[in-house]
């Protein structure tokens, strides 16, 4: 990939993080159901999955495994990263923050 491919899926990925990051507060999504992020979830990943096969589509067969790979690595590494600057270091969860906010179910207790 080119480096402004690369600097393109940077910047739709941090913005994206920061969408998510607005419509989580106060609580980063510990206010919410599990059954309204289940529907979230579902309304979010959707329309990205089609804007991922549109890509794909787009793009050289020789190339879509390359690509594929480097959006999976972009929506997934990145965003990790930017989760626990915010939970784990701004918040002070420390690697916590993976139980916290991604597994455990805060409103059960």
């Amino acid at each position: 990939m080119t480096r402004r491919a690369h600097l393109r899926l940077f910047l739709v990925y941090t913005i994206a993080w920061a969408v998510f990051w607005a419509a989580g507060l106060p609580s980063y999504y510990q206010q919410y159901s599990r059954t309204f992020m289940i529907w979230f979830d579902v309304l979010v990943l959707i329309p990205l999955v089609v804007v991922f096969l549109l890509v794909l589509r787009r793009a050289p067969q020789s190339r879509r495994l390359t690509l594929s790979l480097w959006m999976a690595f972009y929506f997934t590494v990145p965003l990790a990263v930017d989760d626990w600057l915010y939970c784990g270091v701004f918040l002070g969860h420390g690697l916590g923050f993976v139980w916290r906010y991604w597994w455990r179910d805060s409103r059960a207790q």
